[in-house]
């Protein structure tokens, strides 16, 4: 079950809550939250940490996919990516909504499903998951969930409401009795007016209703002014480069974190805390250098990527990315990826300045399988255990793909030989 996390960002869009008119979904009394405990974390110390098997990402990518490789394969718009079988790798475009599983020999492509709305069609697909020969859809334009064989043959589908179909809903997994478990980070309300939103876990099974399982710290929201055309306007907006929630489910339990710091929470399938895992590392202060990148960043998808239409006003739109207000520290945790042998990576955050990035490998149990370091900058979409899916973006500003092995499995300090294929 190679499992992919892209990071949740802040999307506006409708309501999030247990309560919605019209949605089919059912709530516990007892809902619970990241705050339930029911004993002491299990608490990694930096003295377990420093003794870790080290494992190293190739410098050398086994595959790459981007623009050059045709229009099809323009990574620009990569929503996610994971390896399907051996010999594949699936990946989602967003700009047109597509399906692609590519030939990690050849690099040739092929298409799964296509545009409308019948069976084993879509409209705008937002996360896959894999799990075996079966891929798992959630499209939020048809509010459906869908499951396709890897050949391409519909197998089923059935329709979501919201809250559980939101922009932003993710699928975190399958557990061992079908059960698919989703939850729906990173979607903001215009109307909220809390200083931070909450995020929704659910399971669903073929038929019947959703049911909501949890509820986990989300979005850390600020009061924001605008000035569009001189009227004045404040909204609750999202911290920037601050932490959301993130799930991944295994066949038999969930994991869940509010990313605020290493700590991790193993639930049972009803969404109740069973355990919990932490790791004793620090948190890492966002610099003015990060900041500056940040703005750059975000000044180049709004006021300087080709647009359709001109900005209403973007001398305000360039005041608020320049003024908006930053969290004092990154994440802890960029992203939660789940491995086919069921090892859960923990990517930590990455900052806009980093030049890569690291995870740490964790078992089902609550024990620690290694660490993992890439010298690459990128954004992780897929682990391994002998290679990594990655999205990267050169020195001419082009995303893309890159697949690239693991080339160590000894302990902390040993030479790193590569591992035969």
């Amino acid at each position: 079950m190679a499992g992919m996390r892209k990071q949740a960002t802040w999307v506006c869009c409708g309501l999030l809550g247990v309560a919605v008119q019209g949605a089919t979904v059912h709530a516990p009394a007892d809902l619970p939250s990241d705050g339930v405990r029911f004993q002491q974390p299990l608490l990694h110390s930096t003295a377990v940490l420093s003794r870790l098997p080290e494992w190293v990402v190739s410098s050398n990518p086994s595959l790459e996919i981007g623009a050059d490789d045709g229009a099809n394969l323009d990574m620009e718009d990569l929503e996610q990516a994971d390896f399907l079988g051996s010999r594949e790798v699936l990946v989602l475009g967003g700009l047109p909504s597509r399906l692609l599983a590519i030939d990690v020999g050849t690099a040739k492509s092929r298409s799964i499903g296509r545009r409308g709305a019948g069976p084993g069609e879509y409209e705008q697909m937002r996360d896959i998951f894999v799990r075996g020969d079966t891929i798992l859809i959630t499209d939020y334009a048809l509010m459906r969930l869908t499951a396709m064989h890897r050949s391409g043959r519909f197998l089923w589908s059935r329709r979501l409401e919201p809250p559980v179909v939101q922009a932003a809903t993710r699928i975190a997994g399958v557990m061992a009795d079908g059960t698919t478990v989703l939850f729906s980070a990173g979607v903001l309300d215009e109307g909220n007016t809390a200083k931070r939103t909450t995020s929704g876990v659910y399971s669903v099974r073929r038929a019947g209703p959703a049911h909501v399982i949890a509820q986990l710290p989300d979005l850390h929201l600020v009061q924001t002014d605008t000035r569009y055309n001189g009227q004045l306007r404040r909204r609750m907006l999202p911290l920037r480069l601050s932490s959301s929630a993130r799930v991944v489910a295994t066949q038999s339990l969930i994991v869940s974190t509010s990313a605020d710091d290493f700590l991790l929470d193993m639930r049972a399938v009803d969404g109740h805390v069973t355990r919990s895992i932490r790791l004793a590392k620090p948190l890492r202060a966002v610099t003015r250098a990060m900041r500056g990148a940040a703005v750059e960043k975000e000044l180049d998808v709004r006021l300087r990527a080709p647009r359709g239409e001109p900005l209403i006003d973007p001398k305000e739109t360039e005041r608020q990315v320049r003024t908006a207000t930053y969290a004092d520290s990154l994440p802890a945790i960029h992203s939660l990826l789940l491995a086919s042998d069921g090892t859960i990576w923990m990517v930590e955050g990455i900052g806009p300045t980093d030049g890569g990035w690291s995870a740490f490998g964790i078992r089902p149990d609550g024990s620690l399988v290694a660490r993992l370091t890439s010298n690459a900058p990128g954004e992780p979409l897929a682990i391994e255990a002998d290679k990594v899916l990655v999205r990267e973006v050169d020195s001419d500003g082009a995303a893309v793909l890159r697949m690239r092995g693991v080339l160590s499995r000894g302990r902390a300090g040993n030479k790193h030989p590569r591992i035969p294929q």
